[in-house]
């Protein structure tokens, strides 16, 4: 999914359930799914693979690498910060890789397209679309 597709499937989503109120917990129509948590948490997992294609090369999305350990292991292991339990299992975060993966070669990178005040360069990415 290219990140246009990510945001529009987040849109209708959230839309779903907060009809375009603020996304607070007691503005929700209704109590979310399980289905569309996971569904959620696979867009945001699909984002993070995104951001880490983006910078690193694709090889680098494999388990046992900085990238992949640091942000996608909390997909499928949790996020004790948020004391929130896993959604995903470690092989649908291998499968959305994939996915992404397969995406991206449609993708094109702009290397070093901004400099910040502390002299920290950020990427960005021409999905075509």
């Amino acid at each position: 999914m290219t990140a246009k597709e990510i945001e529009k499937a987040k849109d209708e989503l959230y839309f779903k359930y907060y009809q375009g109120r603020v996304r607070l917990p007691e503005n929700a129509s209704q109590p979310w799914t399980h289905e569309d948590e996971v569904l959620m948490e696979e867009y945001y997992c699909r984002e993070m693979i995104n951001s880490i294609l983006i910078y690193e090369p694709v090889s680098n999305t494999n388990e046992g690498t900085y990238s992949y350990e640091k942000y996608l292991k909390p997909y499928y292991i949790g996020k004790p910060y948020y004391n929130k339990k896993p959604l995903l299992t470690k092989e649908r975060v291998h499968e959305l890789i994939e996915e992404q993966k397969e995406s991206f070669k449609k993708a094109t990178v702009h290397s070093c397209v901004y400099t910040d005040g502390e002299g920290c360069t950020y990427n960005s990415c021409d999905w075509g679309d």
